[in-house]
């Protein structure tokens, strides 16, 4: 029986999402689960702290952050050191600000959770093991998410049913890592709704898909848009058969245009345990480059694109995502400069304000020794005059 693949899943407390997604795990013989606690930064197994090498091979790692989840610079080490070398990456809850790099989605200024729903877009249905959520949408229970950006390079699957439409499922293609993120959680609670196990069933699909690219030993490391202006970094992972880092290797690396022009050629140089390129393209358009070491016939390909929005075009001086939330809370809407002449300004209310003013009498003690003289006074009377 070949070796089973590995798959790690942190989180920052004990919850239902753990047990449903190591129960999903539990039901494919060929994964093995490691589940971990991360307390102040650092992994815990049980009551002992985790001993992670940067030499292991997870084949998925699974994060789920309930708001609170922070790494210290070992166990960042230890889950950039997998992705790189290809691992895949399910990531459920509040964003982190230091796996931007890695991460679908981006934290927004906005860390407090609200409930909605989530709805599917079309890009969602070319990728099937998403089909259940799709055809369960009327079973969804509401889930309690965060409001985040859509990450450079990301591809965006879902969104909350909130009025900014905050993403809420996105994939990101990583050299030959996968990430897939959710930016809500409880969804095991669809299962408790559902008849059939259909939550469990994506869960196995969704693992699988992520999986499917791991154990690369001759990896390039790039993102699949740049911005122009923005350096252009092609970095490449390589290992040998007993997955120890291979730093005797002169990889040369091509760069060609979408016409097949040979642009760039050089060797690719040293960078700790890695090798690094930074490439002189500034150009708009699409490229393709290819890593060849000619001694062992070990070769990585891929393709990137420059996009024509400059770093300095994004610069907007304030916080887009930010005014648009504001703008929904507050029953208002975002507009751009260029709209500003054209846009009309709802006319104006007479608002009226009523102001109320209550007093509890029956708390004041003179109040009701008025009433009990009152009555005893009657009670008097009646009986003098003999009508009791």
């Amino acid at each position: 029986m070949a070796e089973k693949e590995a798959i790690v899943v942190f989180s920052d407390a004990p919850g239902w999402d753990n047990k449903f997604v190591l129960d999903a795990i539990a039901t494919n013989s060929r994964w093995q689960s490691a589940s971990y606690q991360v307390r102040n930064g650092i992994a815990y197994r049980g009551e002992e702290m985790a001993k992670l090498s940067e030499n292991e091979r997870p084949a998925v790692i699974v994060i789920l952050n309930n708001g609170n989840l922070r790494l210290e610079q070992p166990l960042r080490r230890y889950i950039e050191s997998a992705l790189d070398r290809g691992a895949g990456l399910l990531y459920q809850g509040l964003a982190l600000a230091e796996m931007a790099d890695y991460l679908p989605l981006s934290r927004s200024n906005v860390l407090s959770p609200y409930q909605g729903f989530v709805q599917l877009n079309a890009a969602a249905e070319m990728y099937p093991m998403l089909s259940q959520l799709g055809l369960d949408q009327a079973k969804l229970p509401p889930l309690d998410y965060y409001y985040c950006n859509l990450a450079p390079g990301s591809e965006l699957l879902g969104v909350m049913n909130n009025p900014q439409k905050s993403p809420a499922i996105a994939i990101k293609m990583r050299g030959k890592s996968r990430a897939l993120a959710f930016s809500f959680l409880n969804l095991w609670r669809w299962q408790m709704q559902s008849d059939s196990s259909a939550y469990q069933k994506m869960v196995v699909n969704i693992l699988t898909w992520l999986s499917n690219k791991a154990l690369g030993s001759y990896s390039a490391i790039y993102k699949s848009s740049y911005m122009q202006g923005e350096e252009v970094v092609l970095r490449l992972r390589a290992e040998d058969d007993i997955r120890s880092r291979d730093l005797d290797n002169n990889p040369r690396i091509s760069i060609y245009n979408a016409e097949g022009k040979l642009l760039e050629q050089d060797f690719m140089t040293r960078s700790g345990d890695e090798y690094r390129y930074e490439s002189e393209l500034n150009e708009v358009g699409n490229y393709r480059f290819e890593i060849r070491e000619a001694e062992n016939d070990k070769s990585s390909k891929g393709n990137f694109a420059i996009s024509p929005i400059s770093v300095e075009d994004r610069d907007f001086d304030f916080n887009l995502p930010l005014l648009n939330y504001l703008s929904g809370e507050s029953r208002g809407k975002l507009i751009s400069i260029e709209a500003v002449g054209s846009h009309e300004p709802l006319p104006l209310r007479i608002e009226e304000e009523i102001l109320k003013r209550e007093y509890n009498i029956y708390k004041q003690w003179y109040i009701i020794a008025l009433f009990i003289l009152t009555f005893g006074l009657e009670l008097f009377f009646r009986r003098r005059w003999g009508l009791l």
